[in-house]
């Protein structure tokens, strides 16, 4: 199946650099570490202005976070190329993953991108957020990765099971996406069944599923029932 790209997503905050993004995905990668780190761990430190870390892991933990802050996309992957991971304690190693990866994944370097991801993915297999960081970066660093965008969100969505929580919605989205892309809306709407029941969906995500069961039905001529959707999530937009 040959899979083609329409517009990315418009990214409304955050940097230029990560415009295409999806907003939802983006604010919960940067927001949410994979490890299960809290925000006292992480403590930004001043920066050492000759960008030297004194210990590892958590001195270079620290510094990346400042960097990342920065958006200094490039001082960050210099520090990782200088600086191996592999022996880290796994709870400090995944933190470390999920930074290098954002950092390759904004800095178009899909190929690092993909190979830390995979690392993490070994380590944590049954976790969605890294197959939807996967999907992204095939998304935005490669032009010939179609299929294995798909798969990837196919997995998160798998792994996310029937959750409400915003990885399955973020696949289920970039799915349905993806096949109306395609000109295949009569997938995208199957995969977007599964919100019929609409009940416990928080109304941001809500809009977000209307309007791709709008486009999916647009794409298949059925302009009245596309309206419909959009004119629904129209109005949960309403203050």
């Amino acid at each position: 199946m040959k899979l083609s790209h329409s517009p990315p997503f418009p990214l409304r905050a955050f940097v230029s650099s990560c415009e295409k993004i999806p907003l939802p995905l983006l604010v919960s990668l940067l927001l949410t570490p994979f490890s299960g780190l809290h925000a006292a761990d992480l403590q930004t430190p001043a920066l050492n202005t000759r960008g030297i870390v004194a210990n590892e892991p958590t001195e270079l933990l620290s510094q990346v976070s400042a960097l990342f802050k920065q958006r200094d996309w490039k001082q960050m992957t210099q520090i990782f190329e200088r600086h191996s991971i592999q022996d880290w304690p796994k709870k400090e190693q995944l933190e470390a993953f999920r930074l290098k990866s954002l950092a390759f994944t904004f800095s178009k370097r899909g190929v690092e991108a993909e190979s830390t991801i995979r690392e993490a993915i070994q380590l944590q297999p049954e976790v969605p957020d890294w197959w939807l960081l996967l999907g992204e970066n095939f998304k935005l660093n490669f032009t010939d990765k179609s299929a294995d965008e798909l798969s990837a969100y196919q997995e998160a969505l798998r792994l996310s099971g029937k959750s409400l929580g915003w990885q399955r919605f973020s696949a289920a989205i970039a799915i349905a996406k993806l096949y109306t892309d395609d000109a295949n809306g009569a997938e995208a709407l199957k995969v977007l069944d599964a919100f019929v029941d609409t009940h416990g969906i928080p109304s941001n995500w809500l809009i977000k599923i209307l309007r791709a069961q709008g486009h999916a039905l647009a794409s298949l001529g059925q302009d009245a029932p596309a309206a419909a959707k959009f004119r629904e999530a129209l109005q949960l937009e309403k203050p």
